[in-house]
C-alpha cells in the first residue's frame, strides 16, 4: 500500500505462503489493513521483482518501490505505464523468464 500520507511507506501485508492456484489442498493465511482514502493498492506477482537482464541482474523490489513511489502523482494507469517502461528498461530487450501481473487501484 503506497500513501505519502501513511508514517510508512509502502506499507507490506505481512507473510507470504505457497504459490496460487498449484493445489485446492493448500491452506493460506489471511491478513487485513484499513484502507484510506488516498491509499494505493498494488498487488504483483514475483515476475515482476524477478524480471533479469543480460547481466543475471533483478529488478528487485528496491527500484520497483522507488518507482511507484515517485508514481502517486500519477492516473493507475500512468503509473503502470512507468513501470512497465521502467522493467523494459531493466531488461534491456532481453524476454521475460516468468509472467508480470500487477494490479494498481487507487482508494478514493
Amino acid at each position: 500500500i503506497f500513501n505519502s500520507k501513511r508514517s510508512v511507506c509502502p506499507l507490506a501485508l505481512p507473510g507470504g505462503g505457497p504459490v496460487l492456484g498449484h493445489s485446492k489442498d493448500f491452506k493460506f493465511e489471511t491478513y487485513s489493513e484499513v484502507l484510506i482514502t488516498g491509499d494505493r493498492l498494488f498487488l504483483y506477482t514475483d515476475g515482476l521483482i524477478e524480471a533479469r537482464n543480460a547481466d543475471e541482474i533483478f529488478y528487485e523490489k528496491s527500484r520497483m518501490n522507488q518507482v511507484m513511489r515517485s508514481s502517486l502523482d500519477l492516473s493507475p494507469k500512468l503509473a503502470a505505464e512507468r513501470l512497465i517502461s521502467d522493467v523494459n528498461k531493466h531488461m534491456r530487450g532481453e524476454p521475460y523468464q516468468d509472467d508480470v501481473t500487477f494490479l494498481i487501484v487507487d482508494v478514493r
